[in-house]
Protein backbone atom coordinates (compact mmCIF):
# COMPACT_ATOMS: atom_id res chain seq x y z
CA UNK A 1 0.00 0.00 0.00
CA UNK A 2 3.16 2.10 -0.17
CA UNK A 3 2.61 3.06 3.93
CA UNK A 4 5.71 3.74 5.26
CA UNK A 5 4.92 5.19 8.86
CA UNK A 6 1.74 4.80 10.61
CA UNK A 7 0.92 7.28 13.81
CA UNK A 8 -1.43 5.97 16.44
CA UNK A 9 -4.16 8.63 17.22
CA UNK A 10 -6.58 7.45 20.12
CA UNK A 11 -9.44 9.20 21.36
CA UNK A 12 -9.70 10.63 24.38
CA UNK A 13 -12.16 13.17 24.76
CA UNK A 14 -15.02 14.51 22.83
CA UNK A 15 -14.84 17.16 20.24
CA UNK A 16 -16.99 18.97 22.92
CA UNK A 17 -14.41 18.52 25.39
CA UNK A 18 -12.08 20.53 22.89
CA UNK A 19 -14.63 23.25 22.39
CA UNK A 20 -14.57 23.84 25.82
CA UNK A 21 -11.23 24.68 26.10
CA UNK A 22 -12.11 28.30 24.30
CA UNK A 23 -15.18 28.94 26.32
CA UNK A 24 -14.75 32.51 26.27
CA UNK A 25 -15.23 32.25 22.61
CA UNK A 26 -17.97 29.89 23.23
CA UNK A 27 -20.07 32.92 26.03
CA UNK A 28 -18.60 35.47 23.41
CA UNK A 29 -20.68 33.34 20.46
CA UNK A 30 -24.13 32.45 23.11
CA UNK A 31 -24.13 36.10 23.96
CA UNK A 32 -23.42 35.75 27.46
CA UNK A 33 -22.20 38.11 29.67
CA UNK A 34 -19.84 36.34 31.68
CA UNK A 35 -18.66 32.92 31.99
CA UNK A 36 -20.00 31.15 34.65
CA UNK A 37 -18.25 29.90 37.46
CA UNK A 38 -19.34 26.33 37.16
CA UNK A 39 -20.78 24.31 34.37
CA UNK A 40 -22.75 21.23 34.80
CA UNK A 41 -21.84 18.06 33.41
CA UNK A 42 -20.08 14.80 33.66
CA UNK A 43 -18.49 15.87 30.34
CA UNK A 44 -17.99 18.35 27.42
CA UNK A 45 -21.33 17.43 25.82
CA UNK A 46 -23.36 17.77 28.83
CA UNK A 47 -21.37 21.13 30.11
CA UNK A 48 -21.92 22.46 26.39
CA UNK A 49 -25.86 21.88 26.55
CA UNK A 50 -25.30 23.38 30.44
CA UNK A 51 -24.11 26.48 28.48
CA UNK A 52 -26.49 26.74 25.47
CA UNK A 53 -29.53 26.27 28.18
CA UNK A 54 -28.18 29.35 30.08
CA UNK A 55 -28.29 31.33 27.03
CA UNK A 56 -31.86 29.90 26.16
CA UNK A 57 -30.36 28.42 22.85
CA UNK A 58 -30.49 24.61 22.06
CA UNK A 59 -26.84 23.11 21.22
CA UNK A 60 -26.63 19.96 18.09
CA UNK A 61 -24.29 18.42 17.19
CA UNK A 62 -23.12 18.06 13.75
CA UNK A 63 -23.26 20.64 11.00
CA UNK A 64 -25.22 22.87 12.74
CA UNK A 65 -22.15 24.16 14.77
CA UNK A 66 -20.71 25.80 12.26
CA UNK A 67 -21.43 29.13 13.20
CA UNK A 68 -19.73 28.02 16.92
CA UNK A 69 -16.91 26.97 15.53
CA UNK A 70 -16.38 29.81 13.24
CA UNK A 71 -16.33 31.78 16.54
CA UNK A 72 -13.53 30.13 18.21
CA UNK A 73 -10.17 30.61 18.85
CA UNK A 74 -8.01 27.58 17.32
CA UNK A 75 -4.94 29.03 18.50
CA UNK A 76 -6.24 28.60 22.21
CA UNK A 77 -7.57 25.69 21.69
CA UNK A 78 -4.51 24.26 20.28
CA UNK A 79 -2.08 25.64 22.97
CA UNK A 80 -4.56 23.33 25.84
CA UNK A 81 -4.28 20.46 23.55
CA UNK A 82 -0.33 20.69 22.60
CA UNK A 83 0.62 17.89 24.25
CA UNK A 84 -2.00 15.60 22.07
CA UNK A 85 -1.45 17.39 19.33
CA UNK A 86 2.41 17.49 18.57
CA UNK A 87 3.11 14.12 17.71
CA UNK A 88 0.57 14.67 14.91
CA UNK A 89 1.48 18.37 14.13
CA UNK A 90 5.41 16.62 13.78
CA UNK A 91 4.36 13.87 11.40
CA UNK A 92 2.36 16.51 9.00
CA UNK A 93 5.90 18.90 8.96
CA UNK A 94 3.30 22.05 10.90
CA UNK A 95 5.38 24.72 12.15
CA UNK A 96 3.56 27.28 14.50
CA UNK A 97 5.49 30.56 14.42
Amino acid sequence: MGIDEFIRVGVKSSIEDWILDDVYGICNFLRLKQVPSSLKGINGYQKLLDLYNKARKTYKKGYETKELINALDMSAIRNKRQDVLAPLEDALGVVMS
